[in-house]
């Protein structure tokens, strides 16, 4: 095609030669104003018969067969200025120079995004930033995305992967929308990309045009809420006619990681005495080697090591080896690039082939691979006509490392004299057990045994045709496509190695797994352009329509099985077919769009926009189709009427404008779970839901001054309603959440923009360029209550929050914050003390073992969430600074970013949770049950242990008021009604259950209650009326707290004690006589030694016999006669029970894959085994679990307390009193404490209305200290002395 063309070049070429003598010539050189140098490759056309040159590389340029006459000649180079002249042309020779001087503002260079035409920058009236092809290869950049950092004021790129091939996020200006990703919508040569620019070859581009803020972008509507790119790759358009320009590139690169993580050198473990004789491990005290022992999991290893005395992390490894240095590779990375341009008469041609490859530095991982083959072309049919066309094609491939993000973390965990390259028992690399301590995978084994490889192939095409039908009118019609394929498949071999199984060694083979993955996109675009463009004296018109056709098909197929048959075929033909589950989707998405924008230019002065669009999208809710957007714009060219002398051009501006981000296809429709057959609701639809909406108000001002300077300053206020926010729904209404139209944010952003030329001589230029940006947003309506979002629900989302704010847990840091909620601390003001650190301490603690950091509290004595960062950044600036000598140059970027927060993620779960409950809401504290919810001073929603949000949020799949039937310990599954769960590990935190009247009594009439759960408060409270009877039996702690709060209330209340006396089973006789006298003394009836024989009545509770042979009449009965671990389902899985669930010092059941905490489960106490049914308990054992699940060996050291409100009396009880034989009393009433001896040990402290004595003989009890009583009886002695 090419030898053809240029035949036909050469045959026009002969041809024009017989008509030269009636024709002229047009030469001449083009230069530099300032250096006197020649300028190359600018573009000289004669307007009106759009014929030109190109100039060579010494300046020159010739065209040739002009016929006499006068023209309008143009002369355009980038970066300088254009120049616009008349020039008549006569027979023969004609010689015309030019001096082009820089274009400081690059005011002359037309921008096509966000306008109705192409525009010069100087005439816009929004803001529309443009980078060229000369700036992106400045600075090699790993993908397309990271070319702009630093370039653009107020966008921000964000590599949120470190995958080799991945891409980088774009955010322009603010993130205004809660729930929804900040990527903008971005167009490669007028096609709309589903997915972002990982895949397009920086070589190929000619320029990038982001239009920033929702004023700029309502002319793309719906999809542009977060900002549009525009990228337009090369056409071969600059080229001289017959020329052809050839470009090669090699590039060979190598990647390492800049920097490792500090981790610890030293450990806080007691070593052997003759520890520095071994040099394979680290050798530790009362720990036993088995000869030959090199290291890792080894089941003849006995003992444990322990801390050692003064628990400081000053104990050297035998061996320190950097582990991230010893993982981590050098990796490589290779581009090869060809690209050749041609212009031959009317048609001009550019294509491009590019083989990208980069290793990365994750070993036995072969990385990204890339090849882009692009051709585009450019044809003046004639001269009214032109045809354009764009085609890529793309193919990558990827293999990632097996293990995930989780292998960072086992990475981490190792420690330094870990051997990570010891083999496995069969003689597989990378024995998967390296540290006999923890359980962490070895880093290693999965890279080299789990294969996942994505190989994707996609075609992106844009096929335009214009036609210039009159001088006024232009048509315009373009189809654009995308398609895009995607195949992943990970497989584990029969033969990897798992923790678990009943080897000793504690690891078994997984029996292998495959997963495979298809994915189909496919979106088609049709849009319809007509331009209009009048002159009426000064003003000037453009006047454009548009239709745009949206058609979008997607499909997606995936299938998972595990546990291989057959050995070495890896294809769900070898697996059971009941251990394969398969899932698909596919859906279509329509959309008509239609827009009309009007643009005047008054005089070059005085500049107008307006712009109005309708969006139909079959994504916005059933009832709510059409949406509209609108712009209005205007600019004021100052410098056009007054003369400014230091200023070359000055233009102030302002443009008010909507965009929005249309909803996910899912929203709209109820959608179900399915599970072994069985469907359950998860979400339900909203048929009315609509695009969120930003609006926003802009103002700018920009110019040159000096002639070598340039400056914008923009200032831009945004509205964004509408926003999406999947809302939890209540259990009754059968779905799990619903997305809602829910919440305002309001947001502001400054940006800075400079351009200096410092130098520019004929050998020496200096070039500056400066960017600098502040956004913030305020979350200013919220309509369902504050939730956290983000990963790991970071983020804090409620009304007057600003957005980005990082919420959790931290420590007190002044003795203000105690001092100012001291009663949820303890003790008083006295026991704390800030330490060298900064954190507030026990006082007296420091620099011993027992020196610990307080956790900040809030009002209700719970661990405080509070505001612990932002993860916005205060500001961002670029500094671009280009200097050449003599045709050396040299480019420094700097790309700065101050503030912002980053959270440290370290030793954090990978997995998917499923969490099940019996009761028909999320877990919830239950110790204020019988107190303030009772009371009415405690809503439901404050009892939540986390708001419902949070479990979406942390994609925790939240079963509740559903019933485990079944446990199945060698499958590792449960069943939930008719669905069957597979889990790898399993957690009982079944609580306990209540001791319940026995119906041969009337324990099953009506007016019969328990207090154990918020169902039973709830049925109570409506018999919680003044002067009402009630019998309370049971004289524990929550017998107790109900009869206060019934008291208070003004009911009559009764309460019977089989034992000898109230508390008998938890506390001294000191105690019970506290608080016989307490609850006496505010008017409730306890009568001790009393049981109960019978209830009597019809179908509700009348009267009660006692085992005294009395009667009372009662209108309701109170039983809190203790409760019973809830132990059902850990014996049906085979659990080995002992007052509970049985578990070692970890949490470990019998069974290694199942776990237990709380209430239900027993574990080691010193030299004993206890169930404890306290709060505290079940929390700390949780968190520790979780440790162990994730790798930990940690034990549980139970620090036993509690807490109790009755009346206005709090009792906090510390330790644990089993066993004691005398009791030393310490003050009087209000403030009195009980402290319990066995012999001479201090065993536990019960404190009333004296938090200082609960906090000092806390502290005692935990350190393993016991004063002497006579000091403890000395009222006159402080108790801090104790210490």
């Amino acid at each position: 095609m090419f030898k053809k063309l240029l035949s036909l070049a050469l045959s026009v070429y002969v041809l024009s030669t017989f008509a030269y003598a009636q024709s002229g010539t047009l030469s001449g050189t083009v230069t530099d104003t300032n250096t006197g140098e020649s300028l190359p490759a600018v573009n000289v056309v004669l307007t009106e018969i759009l014929k030109g040159a190109s100039t060579d590389s010494e300046g020159e340029y010739v065209i040739t067969g002009i016929e006499p006459g006068t023209y309008t000649i143009e002369v355009t180079y980038i970066g300088y200025s254009t120049i616009t002249e008349e020039v008549t042309i006569s027979a023969g020779a004609n010689t015309l120079d030019f001096e082009m001087a820089t274009d400081i503002g690059l005011l002359d260079e037309i921008v096509v995004s966000g306008v109705a035409d192409g525009t010069p920058r100087k005439k816009l009236t929004v803001s529309v930033a443009k980078v060229d092809a000369a700036q992106l290869s400045k600075v090699p950049a790993t993908s397309l995305a990271s070319s702009l950092s630093a370039k653009v004021s107020g966008v921000q790129i964000r590599n949120t992967s470190g995958t080799p091939g991945g891409a980088a996020d774009i955010q322009v200006r603010s993130d205004n929308n809660l729930s929804v990703g900040s990527n903008p919508l971005i167009i490669v040569d007028g096609t709309m990309l589903e997915g972002g620019l990982g895949d397009i070859n920086t070589d190929d581009i000619e320029s990038i045009e982001v239009v920033k803020g929702a004023a700029a972008s309502a002319l793309y509507g719906s999809r542009a809420g977060n900002g549009v790119v525009v990228v337009t790759t090369k056409r071969g358009a600059g080229v001289s006619d017959g020329d052809v320009q050839v470009t090669i590139r090699q590039e060979v690169g190598f990647q390492n990681l800049d920097k490792f993580i500090d981790l610890a050198e030293s450990h806080a473990f007691a070593l052997a005495d003759d520890w520095e004789s071994q040099k394979n491990y680290t050798k530790y005290a009362g720990v036993t080697y088995p000869a030959n022992y090199m290291g890792g999991y080894d089941p003849n290893v006995i003992g444990s090591r322990a801390l050692d005395a003064d628990q400081i992390m000053d104990n050297p490894f035998a061996i320190n080896k950097n582990i991230q240095e010893e993982f981590f590779q050098t990796g490589t990375s290779m581009t090869n690039y060809f690209a050749l341009a041609s212009r031959v008469g009317n048609l001009n041609l550019f294509t491009s082939f590019e083989n990208n490859k980069q290793e990365g530095i994750i070993p036995n991982t072969d990385g990204y691979g890339r090849r882009n083959f692009r051709v585009n072309t450019d044809w003046q049919v004639n001269d009214w006509l032109k045809v354009s066309t764009s085609n890529l094609v793309v193919r990558t491939t990827s293999n990632t490392p097996g293990g995930g993000s989780g292998l960072f973390f086992d990475l981490v965990l190792a420690e330094p004299d870990n051997n990570l390259l010891m083999d496995n028992p069969d003689g597989q690399p990378y024995y998967v057990r390296h540290n006999h301590w923890s359980n962490e995978t070895n880093p290693f084994y999965p890279t080299s045994k789990n294969e996942r490889n994505s190989y994707k192939q996609g075609f992106l095409g844009n096929y335009a045709a214009t036609a210039n039908l009159t001088d006024w009118l232009e048509l315009k019609a373009t189809y654009s496509m995308q398609i895009a394929n995607e195949r992943y498949t990970s497989h584990n071999p029969y033969d990897t190695w798992i923790l678990g199984g009943t080897d000793p060694l504690g690891i078994t083979y997984s029996e292998g797994s495959l997963y495979k993955y298809s994915e189909e996109r496919r979106s088609e675009n049709i849009q319809l352009f007509a331009t209009t463009r009048f002159q009426f004296g000064d003003l000037f018109a453009k006047l454009q329509f548009s239709y745009l056709n949206e058609d979008q098909h997607n499909e997606w197929f995936d299938a998972f099985g595990n546990d291989y048959k057959i050995i070495g075929i890896p294809g769900f033909d070898a697996m059971d077919p009941a251990d394969i589950s398969a899932d698909n989707a596919q859906w279509d998405i329509r959309s008509e769009n239609y827009f009309g924008i009007l643009s005047l230019d008054y005089d070059d002065k005085y500049l107008f926009d307006a712009m109005y669009r309708i969006d139909n999208s079959s994504l916005f809710g059933e009832d709510n189709r059409s949406n509209p957007y609108y712009r209005v714009s205007a600019a004021y060219r100052i410098t056009e009427d007054i003369d400014l002398e230091m200023f070359d051009e000055l233009k102030v501006r302002v443009a008010q404008g909507t965009a929005g981000i249309r909803p996910s296809f899912s929203w709209q429709y109820e959608t179900f779970s399915l599970s072994s057959g069985s469907a359950s609701k998860t979400q339900l639809g909203n048929k009315n839901l609509l695009p969120s909406e930003t609006k926003e108000t802009e103002f700018a001002i920009n110019g040159t001054f000096l002639k070598n300077y340039s400056f914008e300053v923009i200032y831009a206020q945004s509205i964004t309603t509408n926003q999406f926010l999947n809302v939890p729904l209540l259990p009754v209404t059968g779905y799990q959440n619903q997305y809602q139209n829910a919440g305002t944010l309001e947001g502001e952003t400054l940006e800075f923009n400079l351009q200096a030329n410092f130098i520019r001589t004929k050998d020496l230029v200096w070039d500056m360029g400066l960017t600098w940006s502040k956004s913030s947003q305020t979350i200013t309506e919220l309509d369902p209550p504050p939730f956290q979002s983000g990963p790991d629900g970071l983020f804090y989302i409620r009304k007057g929050e600003t957005y980005g704010a990082i919420y959790g847990y931290t420590w007190a840091t002044t003795l203000d914050q105690i001092s100012s909620n001291l009663e949820s601390y303890g003790g008083t003001i006295d026991d704390y003390a800030v330490n060298s650190d900064g954190f507030v301490i026990a006082a007296g603690t420091e620099g011993t073992t027992d020196e610990a950091p307080v956790k900040l509290k809030d009002e209700f004595g719970n661990d405080a969430f509070v505001k612990i960062g932002d993860g916005r950044p205060d500001w961002t600036a670029g500094i671009s600074n280009t200097v050449s000598y003599k045709g050396l140059s040299a480019y420094v970027l700097l790309d700065i970013k101050s503030g912002g927060d980053v959270y440290n993620r370290n030793l954090q779960f990978d997995g998917s949770i499923t969490l099940i409950g019996n009761e028909p809401v999320p877990p919830y504290q239950r110790p204020p049950l019988s107190k303030k919810y009772l009371l009415g001073e405690m809503d439901v929603e404050r009892l939540y242990l986390r708001p419902l949000s949070f479990y979406n949020d942390h994609e925790i799949n939240l079963k509740l008021g559903e019933e485990v039937t079944a446990v199945d310990s060698v499958q590792k599954t449960i069943t939930v009604g008719k669905e069957i769960i597979n889990y790898d590990e399993l957690i009982f935190t079944t609580g306990s259950t209540p001791n319940y009247l026995p119906p041969q009594i009337g324990g099953n009439l009506g007016g019969v209650y328990v207090v154990r759960n918020l169902s039973d408060v709830d049925s109570i409270v409506s018999e919680f009326i003044i002067n009402k009877h009630v019998l309370i039996i049971g004289g524990g702690y929550i017998g107790l707290e109900a009869a206060a709060v019934a008291s208070k209330l003004g009911l009559r209340v009764t309460l019977v004690e089989m034992g000898e006396r109230i508390l008998q089973r938890v506390a001294s006789s000191e105690t019970s006589d506290y608080f016989r006298n307490l609850h006496t003394n505010n008017g409730v009836v306890i009568r001790e030694n009393v049981g109960v024989k019978k209830l009597k009545g019809n179908d509700c509770v009348e009267v009660v016999e006692l085992t005294d042979g009395s009667n009372l009449e009662v209108d309701f009965v109170i039983a809190g006669i203790g409760i019973s671990p809830s132990t059902n389902l850990a014996k049906m899985a085979g659990c080995e029970l002992d007052n509970g669930i049985k578990t070692d010092a970890t949490g470990r059941t019998s069974i290694s894959s199942i776990w237990a905490a709380g209430d239900c489960a027993s574990f080691p106490y010193r030299d004993t085994r206890i169930r404890l049914e306290s709060v505290p308990n079940a929390i700390d054992q949780a968190e520790l679990l979780a440790l162990n699940i994730m790798g930990g060996n940690l034990e549980y050291r139970a620090k036993p307390w509690f807490w109790s409100d009755q009346f206005d009396v709090k009792l906090q009880i510390a330790g644990l009193n089993s066993g004691f034989n005398d009791v030393v009393t310490r003050g009087a009433n209000p403030s009195i404490s009980f402290w319990y001896y066995k012999d001479t040990e201090l065993l536990a402290v019960d404190a009333m209305n004296d938090p200082r004595a609960y906090m000092i003989g806390k502290r005692l009890i935990e350190a393993g200290r016991s004063p002497g009583k006579d000091l403890v009886k000395d009222t006159s002695a402080d108790l801090k002395s104790l210490l």
